[in-house]
Parts: structure tokens; sequence; C-alpha cells
């Protein structure tokens, strides 16, 4: 008897990628054929899941929109045109949307998929999944949102006014390929997973039981002895067509660090290049290889843009976050943490050294702060993981 087929769909960023990845071991592990269409820089981690990665070419952004993007990340978050889809996004979108159907439409045309699991912002998936015929878990590394909705203006839920056209060309994009319904920027599943705890979501009790969340990452919780205080610094992680540059970023924190008794790590990647960042203090070190996930239970404190990812990941292991957040939606998740106080928000408008000195200084004493951090460690830890994930998936596709 051939094995049942799951098909899981997610975008590659890391952020978007490295929660689902438990979800396809799990899967495998209970029986599943497990398929996950990937470019060539995640096939590897895809396949040591055990699922098979369909592989596709990545549409890169064009130069005209990395360059919009530069101007618009240095208006001010609360500027309506951040939440805009600009003509050329949408054309990027188009374009990678119509691609990866080329690519990767014909393997789910000769191998239909039982269920799909996709993220949320994943459109090529919806398509397939009426291509297929087949029903759909839906799953999210962000916040939920209810109703109609789209952002978390903190604590209460909005859709900005500058969203609504590009619902409205999503709708004519999935008419197109034969998904009729109306209202798909707000669409929902009758299983939707999110990848952070019920207790770090902006009113859960606004969710009902067709909401699952789920904190635990899969990772053991137990950090080093802290000799003396580790700040590790990560930089914006998203998707390379929404990239801005990390240096001037990176640049302030390496001099704040360079005064302060304690040790840092920068974990600039790919697109910092090391000179950029002038003369390497005796406390402070470049990472370029090692994943945060790695590093981050021996840290005392974790600044980063605010991605949901990267805020989750430091909570678990009980380490307070320094949040800059560089988008509305990063924003969304840097409020949370402020509002729950696990760490503190710098504007990017305040960013100096100064600024960063004083408030690592700050945290680095603040024992409070330390505790409620502990208290959410112990949150995540009970809060459920890609077991309690795929049990719920198990019980719908039993209801199928």
């Amino acid at each position: 008897m051939a094995r049942r087929h799951v098909a899981v769909f997610t975008l590659m960023g890391k952020g978007h990628l490295l929660p689902v990845l438990p979800l396809c071991s799990e899967l495998v592990t209970r029986g599943y054929r497990v398929t996950c269409p990937a470019i060539s820089k995640f096939i590897e981690p895809v396949r040591a899941t055990g699922a098979e990665p369909v592989p596709y070419r990545s549409t890169p952004a064009s130069d005209a929109l990395t360059a919009e993007n530069e101007l618009r990340a240095q208006s001010p978050l609360n500027d309506p045109a951040r939440f805009e889809t600009s003509d050329l996004e949408w054309e990027h979108l188009v374009r990678e949307t119509d691609a990866f159907l080329a690519q990767v439409g014909p393997f789910y045309a000769e191998h239909r998929p039982d269920l799909i699991v996709y993220n949320r912002y994943s459109i090529p998936a919806r398509i397939i999944a009426r291509r297929c015929q087949r029903r759909a878990v839906q799953f999210s590394p962000h916040f939920a949102y209810p109703g109609r909705t789209r952002y978390w203006d903190r604590g209460r839920c909005v859709t900005p006014a500058a969203m609504i056209p590009y619902a409205q060309r999503l709708d004519e994009l999935f008419h197109a390929h034969d998904l009729r319904q109306e209202g798909n920027l707000w669409h929902t599943e009758p299983l939707n997973i999110h990848f952070i705890p019920r207790a770090f979501q902006y009113r859960a009790d606004l969710f009902d039981e067709t909401f699952l969340f789920i904190g635990n990452r899969s990772r053991s919780h137990a950090g080093a002895d802290k000799v003396e205080p580790l700040i590790l610094v990560s930089g914006y992680s998203g998707l390379a067509e929404t990239q801005t540059s990390n240096r001037p970023y990176f640049r302030m924190f390496l001099e704040a660090i360079a005064g302060m008794h304690c040790r840092g790590i920068l974990s600039i990647g790919d697109d910092v290049p090391v000179d950029a960042l002038g003369p390497l203090p005796a406390n402070v070190t470049i990472n370029r290889d090692r994943p945060n996930t790695e590093i981050i239970s021996q840290a005392t404190l974790f600044a980063c843009h605010g991605g949901m990812s990267s805020t989750l990941e430091a909570l678990c292991h009980g380490v307070p976050v320094l949040a800059v957040p560089g988008s509305p939606y990063t924003l969304e998740v840097a409020h949370r943490v402020a509002e729950l106080g696990l760490g503190r928000v710098v504007p990017q408008s305040e960013l100096s050294v100064a600024t960063i000195r004083q408030s690592l200084d700050l945290m680095i004493r603040d024992q409070a702060l330390s505790e409620r951090t502990r208290e959410m460690q112990g949150v995540f830890a009970e809060s459920g993981n890609a077991v309690t994930a795929i049990d719920a998936v198990e019980t719908f596709m039993s209801s199928l």
C-alpha cells in the first residue's frame, strides 16, 4: 500500500523554513511521504528531515525593486506607504508565482498529494491545491489575525487602507487560476497552525479551535553557564526581495559593545563584508556560518530587528531581546516583547552607539527582566511542539 503523501510549501527564508522542518521530520517518522519545494540553498536542510526536496530556482528581485526597497526602508514605520504593494513588487510576485508553478506544478500533477500543508503567504500552494483538488492546512510563523484584519497596531487589529489595493489584486490573481472566492488576503483553513505560543499571541481569546498555537522549538532549552555577559547580534534576515543593508546597524553595535565589559558576537551572514565594519575590538567576534540557534543558549541578550523566528528562538532559551524593528511587521513583534516585559525596543530613528550601549547596559543589570524571560521559557516548553501539530494534522486528515 502506497504511503500517504503530504506536500509542504513554505517561503525560502530561514524564518519561514526552520519552524516547519520539525513538522516534516515528524510526518516522516509517522510513515508519510513528505515533499517540499526548495531552492538549492535549502535542499539539504529539507532532505535532512527525511522529506523529498522538489528543486526549483528562485526569481531574483530586479535592481529597480531592490533600490525601491532600500528607499522605502528609510521611511518611518508609521508611513502608510510601508503597507503598499508597489507595481514593481506586484510584478515580481506575479513573475515569481508563474515561475514556481512552471517548475513545480508538473511534479505535483504527476505526484498528487493527499494533503497540502502550506505557509499562509505561499500563493502557489493554494493554486496547486486547487489543481489537485486537495484539502489543505495553513501554517504561519507569525501572529494570527481575526476576521478581515491584517496588522496588530499595538494590540488593536486593523487592516491598513494601503493594503486594500493589494487585496483586490490578489483576488484577481487567484481568479485567473480558477480560485473564484473573494477575500483571499484573509483566507484561513479548517486547521491553522501558528508557530508561536498562545501566551505570545495578541488577543488569543479571539481564536477558536481551528487555530493551533505551538511554541516549543523542539530544541534543548539548557543554556551554558554565563561567566561574563555575551551579546548576540543578528541583522535583518528576510527574503531576498525585501532585504536592506545591515552595515550601519552592525557598525553601531560593534562600536557600542567595544566600550562595554562583555563579549559580543555579530552574526553578519553573507551580505556584509567584514572589512566594511572597520577594526574589530578584542571583545567582538564575527559569525558568518554558525546558525544563531547554535549560539543563542549561551547568550545573555539577543539584539535583532524583531523578526518573529529570531525573537521566539531567544525567548525559547530564556534570553531577553533588544529589538530594533525595521518594518511594520517586526514592529508588531517588538511591541509584544515590550508589552510582556521580555525586552526593550529601540526605534531605528533613535538608534545610535549611545542608545545601544545604554539599552544593553540596563538590560544586563535588570534581574526582573531575566526572571520574566525565564518564566516565558517555561511557557514555551509547555506550549506544544511538532508532535502536537502533527497530531492535529492527522485528526484533520481522518475527517476528510
